[in-house]
């Protein structure tokens, strides 16, 4: 059985129909999200917001390249690595083409490839990242997410199923809170319990990102936690409170992201919680 039945069920939907469309903000995250999932699904795609490469060469060079371009290579060919190991093809792995952490300078762009690729793929249920201020490029994913399956469903009447996944946020402490999803909303979240034989090709999959390999050893093996995708607010914080991201020199906080908010819903035509 489909493991996102049981999360079907709890939001009293018929099911999660196929094509499934996996928005991502960096090659890993996808595997990070929901990546035991991925094997029981079928007609998957799978589209990143970015390259995994930021423009400052401190991860590019910690790992031994030259260039931010060969880091970006890199990465993708670790992708392709893991992604085929749970049977999704390179020819159904996309990019929307931004710069590693200035996804969310490019929202409006962002949310018209995503509305291109739901248009492109007609996928039954889109997957995106929780809004839980973890990265600003995940918060930019899971807005321009929420944006594009808000505007399909304004300009045909319908809409994909959407499911959010939680990755990472801020503890009370400040630290990083793995997989523990900001509490509340009319959605319940779902934990899917990772078996053994799954834990076992997910740990394969994670092994390919080795250039992550350092960040990607906090994050345990054990669950993963999804939701039916609740309306959301993006112009206010997602939490009270100092939000993960702020903890770095990345020229984002919660102020900028609001404002940044705010006006790519404007252009956009979106009047309240999408």
């Amino acid at each position: 059985m489909n493991p996102l039945d049981h999360l079907c069920r709890l939001a009293e939907i018929p099911g999660c129909p196929p094509p499934f469309l996996v928005f991502a903000a960096h090659p890993d995250d996808e595997v990070l999200g929901l990546g035991a999932q991925l094997p029981h699904l079928r007609e998957v795609f799978v589209m990143h917001a970015t390259d995994g490469a930021p423009l400052n060469m401190i991860d590019a060079e910690a790992n031994g390249f030259d260039t931010r371009n060969e880091y970006a290579q890199a990465r993708r060919r670790e992708l392709e690595a893991a992604l085929d190991l749970c049977g999704i093809p390179t020819e159904r792995l996309f990019e929307a083409g931004f710069i590693d952490q200035e996804a969310a300078c490019n929202l409006v762009p962002l949310t018209a490839r995503f509305f291109d690729a739901i248009e492109k793929i007609k996928p039954g249920t889109v997957f995106c990242h929780a809004y839980e201020g973890g990265h600003p490029d995940h918060d930019a994913t899971a807005f321009a997410a929420h944006a594009a399956v808000h505007m399909v469903k304004r300009s045909t009447g319908d809409a994909p199923v959407l499911i959010e996944y939680a990755i990472y946020r801020a503890a009370s402490d400040g630290t990083m809170a793995v997989f523990q999803p900001i509490p509340g909303g009319v959605s319940p979240w779902v934990l899917l319990p990772i078996q053994p034989e799954q834990r076992e090709l997910k740990a394969r999959m994670v092994d390919c990102f080795r250039t992550q390999a350092k960040i990607l050893s906090v994050f345990p093996l054990k669950a993963e936690v999804l939701r039916i995708a609740p309306e959301c607010d993006f112009t206010a914080p997602p939490h009270p409170g100092k939000l993960y991201y702020e903890n770095f020199g990345w020229g984002m906080d919660a102020k900028t992201w609001s404002e940044l908010a705010s006006k790519a819903l404007s252009i956009l035509n979106i009047q309240g919680p999408v």
